[in-house]
């Protein structure tokens, strides 16, 4: 960061707000890359990631590529739909996401952004009865 010395010789300050939804999805199309089938996850991330930046947004899709290139495989998005909700500073890029991590993340989407059932599938890659147990109330009530 600039000391306030350096700022005062800026003559003008420009300020940039937060990414609105549909930029945001235009940001995540753009990292993720021109992949068709990335359609439906930039949409999903895009109703993830409400108060992230563009760096924010840059960050997680990138990591989330060279974990993929790395792999060899293709983006797991059930770990980039978990580091969006956990904002950038958790990066998930391998490993498993557990059970009721899973739950939060569709419940989040289900409840809190009505989406169907059968987009979150395609979004995950999983049928649309894989994500019927998670909205379903465990022992614990929960």
């Amino acid at each position: 960061m600039l000391d306030a010395a350096i700022w005062r010789r800026f003559p003008y300050k420009i300020s940039f707000g937060m990414p609105d939804r549909h930029l945001r999805e235009v940001l995540r199309s753009h990292f993720l890359g021109d992949d068709p089938s990335y359609e439906v996850a930039s949409r999903m991330l895009a109703l993830l990631s409400e108060g992230l930046n563009g760096a924010d947004i840059q960050q997680l899709a990138l990591a989330a590529r060279r974990s993929a290139a790395h792999k060899d495989e293709s983006i797991n998005m059930w770990n980039l739909a978990y580091s969006v909700m956990r904002q950038p500073q958790d990066i998930v890029t391998n490993g498993d996401v557990s059970v009721s991590d899973k739950r939060r993340l569709i419940e989040a989407l289900v409840q809190e952004h009505g989406v169907p059932k059968a987009e979150i599938a395609r979004f995950l890659g999983v049928t649309r009865q894989a994500i019927s147990p998670y909205l379903k109330p465990t022992d614990d009530g929960n």
